[in-house]
């Protein structure tokens, strides 16, 4: 206890004013491949920081002190930094919206906006200003102000570590308060967008509008070109690449697709009727059958199927299945349904590695042999147990969600 207490003695100093001790305000630069296509482009590489124990644990714990000033700002369409909403949230939300828009036959147009190396270009100094404004409590953001600026980074290359220097500019992704941070940067514009007549909703650098009614792409345009305003105005660049727009109107997507955006250099975005948004696959076209979601569940039935010939035992072979083969197969399917052929084969597949390749699948051996290790790999109650998990969730912390679809059915 008493190394408790001269822990928090120090960090009591430091939220008075003082700077962080030297050994404590150091940090390491780990590069994930984020396109395997690309190893060697440098431009192609997650930056992730691994800092001291001592400055996340204290980050984590004057996170959640903040609570009560964070429900003060924060917006339900803010998925990160602010109310306790995640990735989940923001895909099942909007997908609800798509498919009540979908029900009552409206045309809906929307854009996925993309920010280039958004973590590593932050302006720090705005950070701190709109931080400040906010009611930040002061001790909390002083000392936070001095770790980032003083924090030195060592680059890992390989097993080797660089020269440390000190960043110009951006927030460590892996601090528990760079989400806090990004946030507060987006705040305003999730409330100025809206006044363009769309719906808004972010997760850090995941932006995304929605347009609906007879103005959908004079709303969405306006929208769009307000952002990339607002996202220069921040200091931030605009990846036009890498940002998608769609539409569930045939005449809007070939609209959509020759327009220059005069905003990021007359840019033209890429408009795409099948594409993914965070954990779901939003298909505009209304197909059942999402193109990459019979990729990914085919590319399963093929590795099953080679497992299945493999002498592993069957522990083993159900770890597998449990652990990456159904990730593969039933992703996004809390949020759309598979096609049945394709589920059907990949359940045989599946079938095959549990009982043996050309014995004879009695359903009751399977479940006899799933219960037996613990692990429910059976595609179809796997699929149906992360639907309904996934269900009860977003309903329990979203209750104007179930109040309207209480209210349509």
């Amino acid at each position: 206890m008493k190394a408790y207490a001269q822990i928090a003695s120090l960090l009591n100093i430091i939220e008075g004013g003082a700077q962080w001790p030297r050994g404590t305000a150091k940090g390491k630069a780990v590069y994930m491949q984020k396109d395997e296509s690309k190893p060697d482009d440098p431009m192609a590489q997650r930056v992730l920081m691994m800092l001291p124990a001592l400055y996340r644990r204290w980050a984590g714990c004057r996170l959640t002190a903040m609570r009560d000033w964070v429900a003060k700002w924060a917006l339900q369409n803010i998925y990160a930094g602010a109310l306790p909403l995640g990735a989940e949230d923001a895909w099942y939300v909007l997908m609800l919206k798509l498919e009540d828009l979908d029900r009552r036959k409206e045309d809906y147009a929307g854009a996925m906006i993309d920010i280039s190396r958004f973590f590593d270009q932050v302006n720090r100094q705005l950070v701190y200003k709109i931080a400040r404004l906010a009611g930040m409590p002061t001790g909390i953001l002083g000392a936070y102000a001095r770790f980032q600026e003083s924090v030195k980074v060592y680059n890992e290359i390989g097993k080797g570590l660089g020269i440390p220097y000190t960043r110009r500019c951006g927030i460590p992704q892996g601090d528990p308060l760079s989400m806090l941070a990004a946030a507060l940067l987006l705040r305003p514009w999730v409330e100025a967008v809206q006044r363009c007549g769309v719906q808004a909703s972010v997760l850090v650098d995941d932006i995304m509008v929605v347009a609906q009614g007879d103005d959908l792409v004079s709303d969405l345009v306006r929208s769009v070109n307000f952002t990339h305003d607002y996202l220069h105005d921040m200091g931030a660049i605009v990846a036009p690449s890498k940002s998608i727009n769609s539409s569930s109107n045939g005449i809007a997507r070939k609209w959509l697709a020759e327009y220059l955006w005069t905003r990021i250099g007359n840019a033209k975005i890429d408009v795409q009727r099948d594409l993914r948004y965070l954990g779901a696959q939003i298909n505009t076209t209304k197909k059942k059958a999402k193109a990459t979601a019979r990729k990914r569940i085919e590319k399963a039935t093929y590795i099953a199927r080679k497992l299945a010939k493999m002498p592993i035992p069957i522990p083993k072979q159900m770890h597998i299945l449990d652990a990456k083969l159904n990730n593969l197969a039933l992703y996004a399917t809390e949020a759309n349904m598979p096609n049945e052929g394709d589920l059907k084969k990949y359940a045989v597949a599946v079938a095959d590695c549990i009982v043996g390749k050309g014995r004879k699948r009695d359903i009751a051996d399977t479940i006899a042999l799933q219960a037996a290790h613990y692990k429910v790999v059976d595609p179809v109650a796997a699929m149906h147990s992360k639907v309904f998990a996934t269900f009860r969730r977003i309903f329990v912390k979203h209750p104007e969600e179930r109040e309207k679809k209480l209210t349509e059915f």
